[in-house]
């Protein structure tokens, strides 16, 4: 199992995007969460093919909670994580933002940068690196819409880190995107679920936008249950 250096561990955030296989072994990253203060750090391991540990760091600082996402490859020692970082103590309708942070595998923060809007909470979901070298960070944020429901929202950065725009996409109740892909066209699909439209009480959310984030298109897929859009590939 994984562990951080005291032995103790709660973990959060494993998943599908939370391993990056190698020639020799495996790259996998989780949020490690103390109990009692509530701080959580990310976790960074590598392990060989047979399951020993050859490398294991921790990154944060002692003022936040991390829930980590899902991470990029960029070489052979460098790599691009997304999280959540839950500011600790403060206003909880205005502490949670997108994180991404460009380490190397020994555990030094190459850059690091919050993203989000004042006075709202942020949810980090999925990034993927964009055909320009920059990056597409996709995730939900509070209230920012029409009504009084969360919205898809989607931050375009460029390879430094640097935004170059955003934008929400949703109605009056609460939406969310998980993933998305580029198209050929040099725009994106995202996908998740909406509230505010279709036919159910949640319904897959397939969103058609521009290679600046202008929505072109929107369509939605589900019965009268929950239906949920997690994953796109192209």
């Amino acid at each position: 199992s994984l562990y951080d250096s005291g032995g103790h561990v709660n973990l959060e955030g494993i998943g599908e995007k939370s391993v990056i296989e190698h020639d020799n072994g495996y790259y996998l990253v989780s949020s490690i969460v103390d109990p009692t203060t509530n701080i959580g750090k990310i976790l960074f391991v590598e392990i060989s093919s047979n399951g020993i540990v050859n490398t294991l760091i921790t990154i944060g600082e002692d003022t936040l909670r991390h829930i980590t996402r899902n991470m990029f490859q960029e070489n052979d020692s460098t790599f691009l994580l997304f999280a959540n970082a839950i500011e600790l103590n403060v206003n909880p309708d205005s502490s949670s933002d997108y994180r991404l942070i460009k380490f190397t595998k020994l555990g030094d923060i190459l850059w690091s940068e919050f993203y989000g809007l004042s006075s709202r909470n942020e949810y980090a979901q999925y990034f993927i690196k964009t055909n320009d070298d920059g990056y597409l960070l996709i995730g939900q944020a509070g209230n920012i819409g029409d009504g009084n429901g969360s919205d898809a929202y989607v931050i375009k950065i460029d390879n430094m880190g640097n935004e170059e725009w955003s934008n929400y996409y949703g109605g009056s109740q609460g939406d969310l995107a998980y993933s998305g892909v580029e198209t050929n066209g040099g725009g994106y699909l995202l996908l998740g679920w909406t509230r505010s439209f279709g036919n159910g009480d949640k319904d897959v959310y397939l969103i058609k936008v521009d290679s600046t984030g202008n929505q072109e298109w929107f369509e939605t897929y589900g019965a009268s249950g929950a239906d949920l859009g997690r994953g796109i590939i192209s």
